[in-house]
Parts: structure tokens; sequence; C-alpha cells
């Protein structure tokens, strides 16, 4: 939110070209990247003031990158903002050099904000201050230090603001008092039209809002609320203001509207229709509702791209109008399906800083991989959750901050684009040392040049026909997802797969022509989740698969493969098992599970089975045991009656046992089954049911001729009256 007239002070009219950007933010990142900085930030770029922020990847190595170095000389002002740490970082201390440079010979405007500390300690070194410089100087040297000490006290003595005395040591965004008094103090003199007022602290704000504005009809507007802080503050309850007043109130976070009771009517923003947009970007463009003949097609795909959101269609229009051909509207637009515009990047990125560390790596990866349809939500939560991160929760809030769709998980291109740009950024020459790579040609220039990937975390391949075989794995230690799904032309994974110690996901499904896994996947001591289905040419498991200790899906359904391998039967983490012919079952949902106590129970964990018994029947399994037991499927079996009791599965829902070409008998069923299948089973005569079991559905389909039927039959079990 925006609330003092400082800001409106650094609005450039004009600016000579050589100023690429209107303001450049020298910060500490631990210290204020997510508070007074990301505040300040989204304050200037919403007063139309162009800012460099730089992104922490870039802060790597001894030394001031280049493009930090050319954006503080680009820039017409610099505002440093000294937080307790600021001289702790080698960098700032050479971006203040740096700017201090360009104040003496390009005139460059520089501002200060003491944020939470003593100018004087800046000033004179002293405090904290002092006791980092002292550090630095047994490691960079006498000269190096005075030249920064000389620096700071420059800096120190130029014009700019003390936010010291701010009581909880925290700006606006966040609650801090400062801001928040400043903005009761604006409601109430342009209500009252009056300058008067002078408001010490927040409680008294509240009381003087309450008592000077009770008896006012008012219409109040708070836009862009992140914190609910500012909502106390300023409007906390309608009976502060008399009646007929109305309070509008815009955020990006939906959930801080949430505590505001059930009289709060509550509307999500609409994008524009594509004629609104069309029109929209026609009047910053050409001063005209209508885009000109020459320009009118290329007008509408540039319109279709921005997909009816009002920020980019502002600023789209505003980029073209200075491009007076066709040929530079082409090649532009072309740049900017790759590359955003950074004043759209700069406004869509506020909502991404807003969140925590595990949700923008959800944020990302989404981004990255996930946004298109092709992927189930299910499988997506699986996936993500394979990979460590709390994937329900950062969801939810993805979509509280309307960056994702709740009913499909569908994002907006620009925002989609946002996300991959932050991923570009990370190293915009070496496509190896990003954390994803999701474009065909940055993954075929890593593979085909032999690059080693150590940075990625997610790699996919879907889809990909042309490949027959997997690259060498070797160095990319940090791998975490890797995906081959739907590579129908893979015949073989490289060994090198063993040395992925970090995997956690290993997705095969389709690969219709591999022939085996490679031995040393044993020596994956992470992988949680192997999915092999559809590999219909795979015959075997490999023998020591049940080193795997902490794999909890294991999906073989459609493959070649017999029986499941004797190390098998001690994976106590494992609760989905799936194996042969029978019938789609809905996908996994991976999460952490703790399996029971007993180090003699074999696959003690299973929630899902899904294989002929002859397949398991060598693993000793008690299965009257699987006291977890919640989906049974035994299709395909050879035994004339179940060999084991199921009456002890007390959590146990469906039972399915198509195509057992001997089953006479059913019996001991468990009591809290909800369905029953068993069709085509030609010799099953007699089901026997237990007084107790609740409504049962039961299918029944035993005749393979012409003008047979399945039998639906619900009936209620001996003794129920």
């Amino acid at each position: 939110m925006e609330s003092t007239s400082e800001t409106n002070q650094l609005l450039l009219p004009s600016l000579p070209r050589c100023w690429h950007y209107d303001v450049f933010l020298s910060f500490r990142g631990e210290d204020t990247r997510k508070s007074f900085t990301d505040h300040l930030f989204a304050a200037l770029c919403r007063a139309g003031v162009h800012t460099f922020r730089d992104a922490e990847e870039l802060r790597k190595g001894e030394d001031i990158s280049t493009d930090l170095i050319k954006a503080i000389q680009e820039s017409k002002i610099s505002i440093i903002v000294f937080s307790k740490t600021y001289v702790s970082s080698r960098w700032c201390l050479e971006e203040l050099v740096k700017i201090l440079e360009c104040k003496e010979k390009t005139n460059q405007v520089v501002l200060h904000v003491f944020y939470d500390v003593d100018p004087s300690q800046v000033r004179k070194q002293t405090g904290e201050f002092g006791e980092a410089l002292a550090q630095h100087q047994q490691r960079f040297g006498t000269k190096k230090v005075s030249q920064w000490k000389t620096a700071l006290t420059k800096v120190a003595n130029f014009s700019g603001w003390d936010l010291l005395n701010d009581a909880d040591g925290s700006e606006c965004s966040k609650g801090g008092s400062v801001g928040l008094k400043c903005l009761q103090k604006q409601l109430l003199c342009n209500t009252l039209k009056t300058t008067r007022f002078d408001v010490n602290h927040v409680d008294e704000g509240i009381s003087l809002i309450k008592l000077r504005l009770q008896s006012k009809r008012i219409l109040i507007v708070v836009d862009d609320v992140n914190h609910e802080s500012q909502i106390e503050a300023l409007v906390g309850d309608r009976y502060w203001f008399g009646s007929g007043s109305t309070i509008l109130i815009t955020t990006r976070n939906v959930d801080l509207l949430n505590g505001l009771g059930k009289d709060c009517e509550k509307y999500n923003a609409t994008v524009l229709s594509f004629m609104e947009s069309l029109e929209l970007f026609s009047w910053h463009t050409f001063k005209d509702p209508n885009p000109l003949e020459a320009f009118a097609e290329l007008s509408k795909v540039i319109v279709s791209y921005a997909r009816g959101l009002p920020l980019a269609l502002t600023v789209l229009g505003s980029h073209f109008r200075s491009r007076s051909s066709i040929q530079h509207w082409r090649a532009d637009f072309e740049k900017l399906r790759k590359i955003p515009h950074e004043d759209i990047l700069n406004i869509l990125k506020i909502s991404y800083d807003a969140l925590d560390v595990d949700t923008q790596r959800i944020f990302l990866d989404i981004a990255c991989f996930f946004e298109g349809g092709y992927i189930s939500i299910e499988e997506i939560v699986t996936i993500l959750n394979a990979c460590g991160f709390f994937a329900q929760s950062g969801i939810k809030t993805l979509i509280d901050r309307c960056l994702l769709r709740g009913k499909d998980y569908y994002m907006h291109d620009l925002v989609r684009d946002m996300g991959r740009e932050i991923v570009r950024q990370e190293s915009l020459m070496l496509y190896e040392k990003r954390s994803r790579l999701f474009s065909c040609d940055e993954v075929l220039d890593v593979l085909v040049n032999n690059k080693h990937f150590r940075c990625l975390e997610i790699l996919r391949f879907d889809g990909c026909k042309q490949l027959k075989g997997s690259p060498n794995f070797t160095g990319a230690q940090n791998l975490k997802t890797l995906s081959f799904y739907g590579c129908s032309k893979l015949v073989e994974l490289s060994q090198s797969i063993g040395d992925l110690e970090r995997l956690v996901e290993l997705n095969m499904s389709f690969c219709e022509n591999l022939r085996a896994l490679p031995n040393s996947i044993c020596n994956l001591k992470s992988l949680k989740c192997l999915d092999l289905n559809y590999c219909s040419k795979i015959k075997k498991l490999p023998t020591d698969l049940g080193k795997l200790e902490l794999l909890g899906v294991l999906n073989a359904r459609f493959t070649s493969v017999s029986h499941v391998p004797f190390s098998c039967g001690s994976l106590r983490y494992l609760y989905y098992l799936t194996l042969g012919q029978s019938k789609d079952i809905w996908g996994y949902e991976y999460r952490s599970v703790e399996p029971i106590s007993s180090s003699d129970a074999n696959l003690c964990s299973l929630e899902t089975l899904q294989a002929p018994y002859q397949s398991m029947q060598h693993l000793d399994l008690q299965m009257g045991s699987l006291s977890f037991l919640t989906f049974l499927d035994l299709s395909n079996s050879y035994f004339s009656t179940i060999p084991f009791n199921l009456s002890h599965l007390s959590q146990l829902k469906e039972l399915v046992l198509d195509n057992c070409q001997n089953l006479q008998l059913i019996k001991d069923l468990p009591p809290n089954l909800d369905d029953l299948i068993a069709r085509h089973c030609p010799l099953l005569e007699n089901i026997q049911v237990v007084s107790g079991l609740h409504l049962l559905s039961v299918s029944i389909y035993k005749k393979p001729s012409s003008d047979s039927r399945s039998a639906l039959l619900k009936f209620k079990p001996f003794g129920d009256s």
C-alpha cells in the first residue's frame, strides 16, 4: 500500500534515454527482502517508477556481478536501505562504492533509509557496523575497508529517512506502525478536510477514526491490502463509520477477507473479454479504440497473448506504440513470448515474492512442468509431495493468492511466463546451472553436449517420441524427479541412473519398448515412487528391488512381470502395489507413511494391492494381517477359494476377483466391505456372508454367451431384519 508523499516525489515526467531505470535499490536481502524492501519495491512499481531490484540468485561468488554494475550505472536514482547486517555483505559495500562513484561522475541522485539502525553507527562505523568491518579488514585488507568506510560516511550524510523509531521494527506491509500511522492520518485528514491531526501510535489512530468518522457516510477504498493489520488499523469494523458507508478492499490474498464476517461480499476480479482487450490495447497503442488496418491481425495475436489482463494490455500497448513498422512488432513480440516485459514481470512478481520458500518452489514447478492440463491434479500433488514439499498447503496458498485456478490448477500464461523467467534468470547463458529445464532446445543442448546438470531438481522427457536411450546422469546429484512418460521408443536406461542418490520419483509410464530396468536402480536409496504403468515389454523386476527401503509406490500394471521379487517383502513403507493386467483404478497420491512397529510383518503398510495371488505367494505374506488394506484386487488368480481369512481386514472397502477361472467359493467377507466384484468366474457358485455385514454391492458376470448380462445385486446379509 502507498501512504506517503515521498514516493510521489520520485515520479519522473521524462528521463533521458541513457537512464534505463528510474531507481536502483541497494539492500541486504536477508534483512529486508521479504519485508520493508518488498513493500517499497511494490509501492514504487504501483507509482509507475521503473525500479531495479536484483534477484537473490545473482549474488553468488566474491565479486559484484557486471549485471548489477550496469544496473547502477543506468539508474537515475539509487535508494540504499541500511539495515543491521548491511555491511556484513561485501556485495552491498561494493554497490555502495559504485553508487557513490555514479553520484560524483553522473550526478546520480542518492537517497537512503536507516531501517532499524542508529544513523550514527552508519556514519561513524560503530556497534554492529564496526564489528562487521573489523572482520572484513582481516580478510580484505585495510585499503579496501578504508574505501568502504569513506563511502559509508559520505552516503550517510545525504538526505534520507530514519525508521529507527518504528515501534516493532517492521513496515506497513507487515503491520509496522510507521506506515499505518501515515495511512490513518491520511484517512482522517482527507475525510475531514484538515491537516491538524497528529497520530502518535496505531491505537490512538483507531480511536480517532471511531470518534471522528462514526457519523460520516463515506466511501473508503483500501487498495492492495497484503496484511491483516492494515484492515484492523483502517477499517476494523463497519460500525466505525456512519450508516450507509461503503468499504471496498482489494487484495491479492483472499484469506485476508475471510475474517470479515458473513455480511462481507466477495468478488473475484474477472479478465476482459477479447473485444474489450482489443479496445484497451488499441487506445494505448494507436490512441483509438480500433487498431490500424496494417497492424490489425498482429494486434489480435498480442491481445490473445495477454489473455484479458488489463495490466499486460496497458504495458504492451505503450510498448508497441513506439514501434513504427510491422517488422519491429513481429521481432519484439517474438522476444516477449520468451522473455516477459520487465514492467509486467515486476508487478506479477510481487505476489511471488510474498510466498514462503516452499510455496515458491511449488509455484515454479507448476509453471515449468505441470501447467497445460496434460497431468491430473492428483498426479501433480503426488509428484510435489514426493519431492518433499507440502503440496496441499502450498497449492491452497497459490489459489488464495490468485496465482492458480482451483478446479484444474490452470495458470494464466503471463503468470506462468513470470515463473519461467525467474528460473531463466538463475543462469542466463548456462542452461545446465538452472534448477529446472523446460524448453526442448535447452534440454537438447545439455544432453547433446554432455553437460553436467548438477543444479537440476526436475527433469521431464514426457512425450519425446524419438528418444531411444537416456542420457548419462553422472553429476546430476540434485535430481529429485525424473520422468520419461510416453517415451514410446525408449529402449533402455543408462546404468548411471543409480548415481541419482536424491531421486524421489521415477516415472516410466507408457514406455512401451523399454525392455528392462538396470540393476543400478536398486541404489536409489531416496526413491519413493516407481511408476512402470504400461511398460509392456518389461518381464521382470530387479532382484534387489527391496533395497529401495523408502519405496511407497510400485505401479507395474500392464507390464509382463509375473511376480514380485522376494526382496520386496521387506518394503515396510510400501502402501501402493499393482501388478498384472487388471482393471484401471484411481491414481495414487504420494504421502509419508509410518509403518507399524512389528519388524516381522511383510508389506505391513499396504493400503492398495492389485496383483494375482500367485505373483506374491512366495513372499510368505500374512494377508489376513494387512490391517491398513482398503482396496484388494486378486483378479486372474488360480485358487478355488481365497486361501486366507478376509474377515480380519477391517478397513477393506472393495474386493475384486475378476477372471478367477477356478474360483468356486467366496467366504469370510470383512465387516466394512462396500463392493464385491467377481466377473468372469465361471465356477463360482457360492458367496457366504456373515450377519452384521453392511449393505453390499455385488457385481457378478458369469456366462460369456452373447445374451448374458452383468447382474448388480444389492442385498442384506443373513440375520438382518
